[in-house]
């Protein structure tokens, strides 16, 4: 991403912000510090939620859902060949 594809997706990510919270009014440093580190933990959280349910399709990661808890994920011991080789596969990219 060139500089110029950068400074329009960090516009776009604060555009959002303020959409998003109408009311809103920060500084210079608290909108970099708070505000896009939000909005990145929320895209991140998404990212993170679909590779979790990539891996549970695979049968690699096992989930458990608990009343208390939520959903937990755990490595499933019966593939542990196969998560080995999948993770190698993924590190060589």
């Amino acid at each position: 991403m060139n500089r110029s594809n950068a400074d329009v997706e960090q516009a776009r990510e604060i555009l959002q912000y303020f959409m998003q919270h109408p009311q809103a009014s920060d500084d210079l440093e608290g909108i970099a510090r708070w505000r896009l580190l939000q909005q990145r933990v929320f895209h991140q959280v998404e990212e993170v939620s679909h590779a979790l349910e990539l891996l549970v399709k695979m049968d690699l990661l096992q989930q458990h859902v608990t009343p208390a808890l939520g959903k937990r994920y755990s490595l499933n011991p019966a593939r542990i060949t196969e998560s080995r080789e999948f993770a190698a596969q993924e590190t060589r990219r």
